[in-house]
């Protein structure tokens, strides 16, 4: 019986993972309304774009998704513990490769007409080397899709278990070596390597974040269909959140336009 709910539920909710979000994980929903919407604005029909998401996570879900909606472009999905997806429904579509690679080792000079970021800067130490490759890898006028976690963390029912910490064993891929970022400075250090800021702003509103936290403390307990119930709850959050203008927010994201091809060092 449980095995049968199991797969009446992933039937279920099949439209929504892989035509839509790529994912009923909280988070994952809030950074993928935000992508879309961004890639939406600043992707033409009419031309062919080369997009890279750069630490993509396992599987690379959220890619898939827009490998198909965007099926004029070719997207390049690249991971330290990239694996092929598996238990697609959907035949995988055919503008996306994957590499399993760390980034720090990867190459693509002027190559990539957008670069997408989602949540990965917080796991490296040197950040701010990774957002000089990604100036690098970007073409001239190429954009920047960047989110990552805010300084300024609030939390009401959970602890940040995802610092790294010695005593736990986790990928190494998977720490995070920093609580996140301050929204100004992270600005000021794209600027310095010759990204113009096209737009800025704090996601993960109080409300956002509280139903986040009830996601995860329903999937730590395993309750059955936790995503699927909290789904349309933190997407309306997430919706009535881009409307206004966040002074404050457990989330940042950034839009950046590479100006030309020189570095600042």
């Amino acid at each position: 019986m449980k095995n049968l709910l199991k797969n009446l539920y992933n039937e279920f909710t099949r439209p929504i993972r892989e035509k839509w979000i790529g994912t009923l994980q909280a988070a994952a929903v809030v950074r993928s309304f935000y992508l879309t919407s961004a890639l939406k604005k600043y992707i033409s029909q009419n031309r062919k774009y080369k997009i890279l998401d750069a630490g993509s996570g396992v599987g690379a879900p959220l890619t898939i998704v827009q490998a198909r909606r965007f099926s004029q472009c070719d997207f390049v999905a690249v991971d330290l513990y990239e694996n092929y997806p598996l238990e697609q429904h959907l035949s995988l579509p055919p503008n996306i490769i994957f590499i399993k690679k760390d980034l720090f080792q990867y190459s693509a000079k002027n190559q990539y007409d957008i670069i997408i970021c989602l949540d990965a800067l917080e796991h490296v130490k040197n950040y701010k080397r990774l957002l000089i490759l990604y100036n690098e890898w970007i073409k001239p006028g190429g954009i920047l899709l960047l989110h990552t976690p805010s300084l300024h963390q609030i939390r009401y029912l959970t602890k940040n278990k995802l610092l790294q910490n010695s005593n736990e064993r986790q990928r190494l891929g998977d720490y995070h070596v920093r609580e996140g970022f301050q929204l100004e400075k992270m600005l000021k250090d794209l600027e310095n390597i010759d990204f113009k800021i096209l737009y800025s702003r704090y996601t993960f509103s109080s409300l956002t974040w509280f139903l986040k936290e009830l996601f995860s403390i329903g999937e730590s307990k395993s309750i059955p269909g936790i995503g699927i119930m909290i789904f349309p709850f933190i997407l309306l959050s997430t919706k009535i959140e881009s409307f206004l203008r966040l002074r404050k927010g457990n989330g940042i994201f950034v839009v950046a336009k590479k100006l030309t091809e020189k570095l600042c060092n």
